[in-house]
């Protein structure tokens, strides 16, 4: 990767944690977008503690959900 590109990502995640604020207040609501976003992929849904839906979420583990297997490819 040449340096002038190496961090073209930033500009994404910038936007993405100003949206992602619209659920600072309502973060059920944010895990039902995730787990309808989950369902129409055909993905395995994570956010499960003992067979159960998670009632809430932390900004960080949102992006996690997308950063899995991330690679230089």
């Amino acid at each position: 990767m040449e340096p002038k590109n190496q961090f073209t990502w930033i500009n994404y995640y910038t936007k993405f944690a100003d949206r992602l604020l619209a659920y600072k207040d309502n973060r059920r609501e944010l895990l039902t977008l995730i787990k309808e976003v989950f369902e129409e992929l055909k993905m395995h849904y994570p956010f499960m503690d003992n067979k159960k839906p998670l009632e809430d979420i932390c900004p960080f583990t949102v992006f996690g959900c997308f950063n899995k297997g991330i690679t230089e490819k």
